[in-house]
C-alpha cells in the first residue's frame, strides 16, 4: 500500500507543479513587456524635417503599445564634426545607457547611422538597430551586420528639373542653390549627377559657396527667364548654421524667379513646388520595421529596402504669383493651398454670423425678459425681507417688554413681601421668653436666612431677566456683574474693555448684553469650557465684542441654523451691526460682534 500511496503523491505533486507552471506562466504572459526605443539624430531633432520624422516614428512605434519608453539623442554635427568629439559622444553614450539598455536604436539621416556602424558594437552590443533617412550611398561599401537593417531614401532631383521645363519652357537658366555642410554636398553631388543630362537643354549654375547676404542678394537679380532649384542648406558659404527650411522662406521672399524644391516639407513656404519625397511617409515605414522588431523579429530576416515616396505637388497660390499654368503640370499632380471663393472663403464665418445674430437677438429678448422678472422677483424678496426684519424686530422688543415685566412683578411684588416677612420674622425673634415657641431662636434665625436666600434669588432672576443695572449703570457694570454670576471654581471667566462710552443707545447695550450672556451660557453649558474671556472695544464709531473660550469647539456649518445662532445673528443685525463665529471640534470658539453707534458730545470714555 505504501508504494501505491507514494505514486499517487507524487502524480497529485506533478499535477498541482503542471497547473502552477501553466497558469503562472499565462499570467506572465498577459503582463505587457516593458520596452525601450532610442532615436538618435546627427542634428537637433526640432528642425522642422527631423521633428516630422520624429513625429511619424514615436506615433508609429506607439501604434500596438503604448507602454513603449522613448530616449531621444541630438548629435549636433554640423557643430561639432570631429575625431574627437565623437568618441566623447560614443563614451558618454555608453555611460549613460549602461544600466538603461535599449530594445530597439533607430538611426536618423546617414551621418547617425554611420556613427552606430562605427561605434555601436561598443556602446550598445547586441541591440538591433533600424535606421531612416540615409540613401544607397551612405552604405556604398559598408557591410550592414546581422542586428542591423532600415530604409534607404531614394532621393531624385531630376524630375523636378523636368517639371521646370515644362511649366516654364522659355527657361534659360537654371540656378541650384545649396550649403556647405557635409549633409549639403552630399545631396548636391547626387543632384549634379542626375542634372548631366539637362546640361544640353538649359543653362545650370550651382550657388553652394555663397554665404547667406551673398545668396540672397544674388537670387534678387538673377537674369530673365530662370529657376531656382533649392536643394538644401545647413550651413553657408561664411560657416554659419541655418535651418533649411527657413532659408526657403527667404529665398521665395527676395528671388525674382520661381524657387522649386524637393521636399514636401518646404511645400507652404512660398515655393512653387516639384517632384517631392515625403517624410512623413518615410519615418512611418522605418517604424513600421521597428515594430516588427520589438516583437521579435530578426533584422537580419529583414532586407534593406528603398522606398520611393514621392509625388508632383504645388502650391496654387505661387501658381498664380508667378503666372503658371496648371495645365502645363504633370497629370497626376497635386495642387494645394487654392485660393477659395468668397462664398468658400467665409462660408463658415457668414452662417455663423447669421446664426450668432439670431442667437443674440433670441439672447436679448431672454435677458430682457429674464430682467423684468429679476426685478420683480428683487422687489418681493426686499419686501418679503423688510416684513421678516420688522417682525423679528417686534418679537425681540415684545421680548424684551415681557421680560421688563416680569422683572417688575418679582420685583415690586414678590421681592417687597418677603421682605415684610423678614422685617416681621426679625420682630418675632425679639420677643423671646414666649413658651409658646420651643427654642424661638434658633427657628427664627432658620427662617430670616431662608427668606433672605428667597430675596436674594428672586432679585438676581429679576436681573437676568431684565438687567436693570444694565439702563442704570452702563453695559461695562452689566458685564461685570454677568462674570462675577457666572463664574465658578470650575470656569473662570475674565472680562476687560477699552474705551468703551458710557452712554449708548439701549438697543445696543441690550444687543451686546445679551449676545455675550448667551455666548459665555454656551461656552460653559455645552462647550465644557474651563476659560471664557470677553473683551469689549469701543472705537470712532462702532464697538467690537470678542468672547473665546477654549472649550470643546463645534461645527459651524452644522450649528448654523441652531436656535442660538439665529437669535443672536438676529440681534446683531436689528442694529445694524455683523457677527461672525469660527470654530473647530476640539479647538474652541471664538464670537466677534461689531455693531455700530453713535455719542453725543458729552459721551465719556471708560
Amino acid at each position: 500500500m505504501r508504494p501505491a500511496r507514494r505514486c499517487r503523491s507524487a502524480f497529485a505533486t506533478a499535477v498541482v507543479c503542471a497547473l502552477v507552471t501553466l497558469f503562472g506562466g499565462a499570467h506572465a504572459s498577459a503582463q505587457p513587456e516593458h520596452k525601450r526605443a532610442l532615436l538618435i539624430y546627427d542634428e537637433d531633432k526640432t528642425l522642422p524635417g527631423l521633428s516630422v520624422l520624429d513625429q511619424a516614428l514615436r506615433s508609429s512605434l506607439s501604434a500596438d503599445d503604448a507602454s513603449i519608453e522613448f530616449f531621444t539623442e541630438s548629435m549636433n554635427l554640423s557643430q561639432f564634426n570631429d575625431e574627437h568629439y565623437e568618441q566623447v559622444l560614443a563614451q558618454h553614450y555608453a555611460n549613460k545607457y549602461r544600466a538603461r539598455k535599449p530594445d530597439l536604436i533607430i538611426a536618423v539621416i546617414g551621418p547617425a547611422l554611420g556613427f552606430l556602424l562605427r561605434h555601436g558594437d561598443r556602446i550598445f552590443p547586441g541591440v538591433p538597430i533600424v535606421f531612416c533617412g540615409a540613401d544607397a550611398a551612405d552604405i556604398e561599401g559598408v557591410t550592414i551586420p546581422a542586428h542591423v537593417t532600415g530604409i534607404l531614401v531614394r532621393r531624385v532631383f531630376a524630375p523636378t528639373l523636368d517639371v521646370v521645363l515644362q511649366l516654364q519652357p522659355e527657361t534659360r537658366q537654371v540656378f541650384v542653390v545649396g550649403g556647405t555642410s557635409t549633409f549639403d554636398r552630399h545631396l548636391q553631388a547626387q543632384a549634379r549627377r542626375e542634372f548631366r543630362a539637362s546640361e544640353q537643354r538649359v543653362s545650370i549654375e550651382y550657388l553652394t559657396e555663397l554665404s547667406m547676404d551673398d545668396l540672397l542678394a544674388t537670387v534678387s537679380r538673377l537674369p530673365a527667364q530662370s529657376a531656382i532649384l533649392y536643394v538644401t542648406l545647413f550651413r553657408d558659404g561664411a560657416g554659419r548654421a541655418h535651418v533649411p527650411h527657413e532659408v526657403v522662406s527667404r529665398l521665395s521672399s527676395v528671388a525674382n524667379a520661381p524657387v522649386f524644391i524637393f521636399v514636401d516639407q518646404y511645400l507652404g513656404r512660398g515655393a512653387v513646388g516639384g517632384h517631392l519625397y515625403s517624410l512623413e511617409r518615410h519615418g512611418k515605414s522605418a517604424a513600421e520595421v521597428g515594430r516588427r522588431v520589438l516583437r521579435g523579429e530578426s533584422p537580419a530576416t529583414i532586407p534593406v529596402q528603398e522606398l520611393t515616396s514621392t509625388a508632383n505637388m504645388f502650391d496654387a497660390r505661387v501658381l498664380t504669383q508667378w503666372n503658371l499654368d496648371e495645365r502645363r503640370l504633370p497629370p497626376d499632380s497635386i495642387v494645394l493651398f487654392r485660393e477659395p471663393g468668397l462664398w468658400d472663403r467665409y462660408r463658415l464665418q457668414i452662417i455663423g454670423g447669421v446664426a450668432l445674430l439670431v442667437a443674440q437677438t433670441a439672447l436679448i429678448g431672454g435677458l430682457l425678459l429674464q430682467r423684468a422678472r429679476r426685478r420683480r422677483t428683487e422687489a418681493e424678496l426686499r419686501a418679503s425681507y423688510q416684513q421678516i426684519r420688522n417682525l423679528g424686530g417686534r418679537l425681540l422688543r415684545a421680548q424684551e417688554t415681557e421680560r421688563a415685566h416680569l422683572a417688575r412683578e418679582l420685583h415690586d411684588d414678590i421681592s417687597q413681601q418677603m421682605a415684610v416677612l423678614e422685617v416681621e420674622l426679625r420682630v418675632l425673634m425679639n420677643r423671646r421668653g414666649s413658651e409658646s415657641l420651643r427654642d424661638p431662636e434658633s427657628l427664627l434665625a432658620e427662617t430670616s436666612a431662608r427668606v433672605a436666600t428667597v430675596t436674594r434669588s428672586l432679585r438676581d432672576l429679576s436681573h437676568r431677566l431684565h438687567p436693570a443695572h444694565l439702563r442704570l449703570l452702563g453695559l461695562t457694570v452689566a458685564l461685570e456683574r454677568l462674570q462675577r454670576e457666572l463664574s465658578t471654581n470650575d470656569v473662570a471667566i475674565a472680562f476687560t474693555h477699552e474705551g468703551v462710552p458710557k452712554v449708548l443707545s439701549p438697543d445696543v447695550m441690550v444687543c451686546l448684553y445679551r449676545v455675550a450672556q448667551e455666548a459665555v451660557s454656551n461656552a460653559v453649558k455645552h462647550g465644557c469650557a474651563g476659560r471664557v474671556s470677553v473683551h469689549l472695544r469701543g472705537s470712532p464709531d462702532r464697538i467690537t465684542m470678542m468672547v473665546a473660550d477654549n472649550g470643546v469647539g463645534f461645527d459651524v456649518r452644522a450649528a448654523h441654523q441652531g436656535l442660538g445662532l439665529i437669535s443672536m445673528r438676529e440681534r446683531v443685525e436689528q442694529v445694524g451691526g455683523s457677527l461672525q463665529v469660527s470654530s473647530e471640534p476640539g479647538r474652541g470658539a471664538r464670537l466677534e460682534v461689531e455693531v455700530p453707534y453713535t455719542v453725543s458730545a458729552t459721551a465719556e470714555a471708560v
